[in-house]
């Protein structure tokens, strides 16, 4: 079975025996033959980390388990999870999911997990120390439940787990709980600050004279936008808990949310749509799903006005900071349609927080946008080069047709230098004396050949000076 290959592998990869080569060559044969002999057997996969061990397909309906066994600095962990993943290569986005009291991952956890899978997050969630049905594992014990020590460290490991993985944005990772996983969440967003990039949870709060509570201690440590659902019919949490959470974020300047759903007892609030749509959109809200910049321009010399389309090529955006020394934040490629579209996804980006666009193209000026820079708001970006010739800094590009009015990029700049001089005319006429063609950088007009038609945009533009504008 294929079990025993990977566990094999597994055990020779970590062993620190004097077994000869030769014997373990033998096991692993063997191992094979009973690979070839139980082909229907339950698929285990590894990931980097040691001790871990992943049961099953995270991309199926029903997701995948997963063990981890390890000592690390004298705490022995013994641990089992689910993990569900969204189809396809990521990088994805990440959230911890926490259950709740008598409960464990295969039920609350699941069910939040099938959900939040579909937004396009990574879901991972470990039994901690107050699940019922299944083994209470370590670190901890049954008597440190909730926002303990030991279900912390657990919740930390999960982030282990996921940056093994290597389809995980550890940049975008989210944590989500309900009742005592709401207290291990918000301990755990406080007392790792920088981990998570936004948290919420449902029935949760503050006690520092309750088992298992989030601790005011714990409460201080939080950073992060953070969300609370809790119904005021709870008689398990009482609402006033989560009131003085609410309290502790808001007097640390936390940005935060605390939605009272009326007539809610304890149990209703863990799957509520309403709750799990507000989750989602404090999600998007706050830069936890990929960032998309729906982009418009034209390159000068590749535009045709009498068909107002452009010959296609491919364009690099960077975002940098609106704020000297405009240090680059992320970057994206794409391929520009024929009028002028292109689709650049982000994951280094945050909503709600201003970047200069620096577009590059393999021989056009370098061009910014204007100042004080553009916002992702919801996590799209929609900016139009085209219309204006004021969207670009300090208006750098030319007007390329009068019906519709659009502008483009001055291109011409086959150095790269940030500015078309005699060099790039040089450039050019060389090309054009030997007949160049293909896709080379001296081609100013896109029709892959290098002629006088090139020259002349190239040679009007280094007349006029024309260079790189920057903040």
């Amino acid at each position: 079975m294929e079990i025993f290959k990977i566990f094999y592998l597994t055990k020779l990869r970590n062993s620190t025996d004097t077994k000869p080569a030769a014997i373990k060559i033998l096991l692993f044969v063997f191992a094979l033959l009973l690979s070839s002999l139980y082909p229907s057997a339950p698929v285990f996969s590894m990931s980097s980390l040691h001790g871990f061990i992943l049961t099953g397909d995270p991309e199926s309906a029903a997701g995948a388990t997963w063990t981890y066994q390890d000592t690390i600095s004298s705490v022995i962990y013994d641990m089992s999870g689910i993990l569900f993943k969204p189809q396809g290569a990521g990088i994805f986005p990440g959230v911890i999911i926490s259950h709740g009291f008598q409960e464990n991952v295969t039920n609350y956890s699941t069910a939040i997990a099938l959900k939040m899978r579909s937004w396009g997050l990574v879901c991972i969630a470990t039994n901690y120390t107050h699940a019922t049905g299944v083994p209470v594992g370590s670190p901890g014990n049954i008597f440190q439940p909730g926002a303990s020590s030991s279900n912390l460290l657990r919740a930390h490991k999960c982030l282990d787990i996921l940056t093994s993985l290597g389809y995980v944005n550890m940049l975008r990772i989210a944590a989500h709980g309900f009742s005592m996983g709401a207290f291990v969440t918000a301990a755990f967003a406080g007392v790792y600050p920088g981990v998570l990039l936004v948290a919420s949870h449902t029935a949760g709060g503050v006690n520092n004279s309750k088992l298992g509570w989030t601790t005011v201690t714990q409460a201080n440590g939080i950073t992060i936008p953070y969300q609370i659902h809790h119904g005021d019919n709870d008689a398990v949490v009482a609402l006033n808990d989560d009131k003085k959470l609410d309290t502790i974020l808001r007097s640390h300047n936390v940005i935060d949310t605390l939605y009272i759903y009326p007539g809610y007892g304890h149990s209703q609030i863990a799957y509520d749509s309403l709750m799990l749509m507000r989750v989602r959109a404090w999600y998007i809200s706050h830069g936890l799903f990929t960032q998309t910049l729906n982009l418009t321009m034209f390159i000068q010399g590749f535009y045709n006005a009498g068909s107002d389309t452009m010959i296609r090529d491919t364009l690099r955006v960077y975002l940098r900071n609106n704020y000297s020394p405009y240090a680059i934040v992320d970057s994206s490629r794409s391929y520009l349609s024929a009028n002028g579209n292109g689709i650049f996804n982000f994951f280094n980006a945050i909503s709600g927080i201003n970047y200069y666009l620096q577009l590059k193209h393999r021989n056009s000026i370098e061009t910014w946008s204007r100042a004080p820079g553009q916002i992702f708001s919801n996590s799209v970006l929609t900016y139009n080069f085209s219309d204006s010739a004021w969207k670009a800094f300090g208006n750098n590009m030319l007007s390329v047709d009068v019906a519709p009015l659009r502008f483009a990029v001055y291109n011409g700049d086959v150095n790269q230098d940030g500015l078309i001089d005699l060099s790039d005319i040089i450039a050019i006429y060389n090309d054009a004396t030997v007949f160049a063609s293909g896709y080379v950088v001296t081609d100013i007009n896109g029709d892959n050949f290098v002629d006088v038609s090139d020259l002349i945009p190239a040679y009007n533009n280094s007349n006029n000076f024309v260079g790189t504008i920057r903040p």
